[in-house]
């Protein structure tokens, strides 16, 4: 974690993300549930990547950083160690979270390597309505979350191919479901 991107949240700020918890605490479920010892293949007419997601990659999806990791939250709020980006991404990535469920449903994209100020990956699954999007980085036969995106402060957007086809399979079974 580069620190430096980093602030320490205002009481201001806690009491928003204190309004934030009830959806943080749903989507940790939900990547837990469907994203955590699984890996997601998604397949365009022309592609197909594997999603591969650890717990430590969520907390980078909400923006935020803990001064000792994401399991001691409680006490960092109350502590107010909780560091939030600097550059107001936090927010962004918190206003879009509760549709983060979209990205194992029927209306997504895939794109390419995009270069953005602060934020470089190799895909992105997106939403088909420039909503949402998870940025992905290659990391030598799948991909892992780095970041989620909130597009209406990014433009322009690629577009990307149409997701036809999403696979679970789960990581200690090997066992394949296709959820779309």
């Amino acid at each position: 974690m580069n620190r430096n991107l980093f602030k320490n949240a205002n009481l201001k700020e806690i009491g928003q993300l204190r309004r934030y918890m009830s959806i943080i605490y749903d989507n940790a479920d939900f990547y837990s549930k469907h994203f955590v010892n699984k890996t997601i293949i998604y397949t365009t007419k022309n592609k197909k990547i594997e999603l591969t997601a650890r717990r430590d990659n969520f907390m980078h999806l909400c923006g935020v950083a803990y001064i000792d990791g994401p399991r001691k939250f409680f006490n960092d709020a109350l502590d107010q160690k909780i560091l939030i980006k600097k550059d107001g991404s936090t927010f962004q990535k918190l206003q879009i979270m509760n549709q983060f469920q979209e990205m194992l449903g029927p209306h997504l994209r895939l794109t390419g390597r995009s270069n953005f100020t602060y934020l470089k990956f190799d895909h992105s699954i997106r939403t088909n309505k420039s909503i949402l999007a998870l940025a992905l980085l290659n990391n030598q036969n799948y991909m892992i979350p780095i970041s989620l995106l909130n597009l209406k402060f990014i433009h322009p957007f690629p577009n990307g191919e149409k997701i036809i086809k999403i696979e679970s399979r789960d990581l200690k079974t090997g066992k394949i479901t296709i959820l779309n």
